[in-house]
């Protein structure tokens, strides 16, 4: 059986956390990795992922529905950004866009699927948004990530004004 360095981690925590519940003694600990390969670029050897080892990406423009726009409540959005692949390689199978932070119930889901974009190539990414009922400044932050949810690349997010229907004011 293999274990890689993230289940060893774990199995360190999990030692650590049941050690300090039956003991009273208190502790610390630091761990520090290195990498067995060589790298030009010792910021890459963090990486716990291939994809995210070498991904990487732009944002180049909001594809739709720029910042502030307004909308009304109950509608469902599509959310559109043009990003571009500045990566060393291809995005891998699996690679998707991910919710970050900001306003979730604004989520229609929690990842988004994303075309594999070639090294330098621009493709359009985007996540299905569900304005809330009530009034009101929403925003939400999104990053793409490998297939282990490894963000990488500049973070996208949508800002926007929900405002309520106008009611007919010819009445009196």
């Amino acid at each position: 059986m293999v274990i890689d360095d993230e289940e060893i981690i774990s199995l360190v925590f999990l030692f650590l956390i049941l050690f300090s519940l039956f003991t009273s003694n208190s502790f610390s600990f630091s761990l520090s990795f290195s990498s067995s390969s060589s790298s030009s670029d010792d910021s890459e050897s963090c990486s716990t992922s291939s994809n995210s080892k070498f991904a990487n990406s732009k944002f180049i423009s909001d594809g739709n529905i720029p910042d502030n726009s307004v909308t009304q409540p109950k509608q469902l959005l599509l959310k559109s950004w043009i990003v571009k692949n500045t990566g060393k390689k291809s995005w891998l199978p699996g690679t998707k866009l991910i919710f970050t932070r900001g306003d979730e119930f604004l989520l229609t889901q929690d990842e988004f699927d994303v075309p594999i974009a070639k090294k330098g190539e621009t493709v359009e990414v985007s996540a299905l948004i569900k304005t809330p009922n009530e009034c009101g400044n929403y925003s939400a932050y999104f990053s793409l990530a490998d297939k282990h949810r490894n963000p990488f690349g500049e973070r996208l997010w949508i800002k926007i004004s929900v405002v309520a229907n106008d009611v007919d004011s010819d009445h009196d």
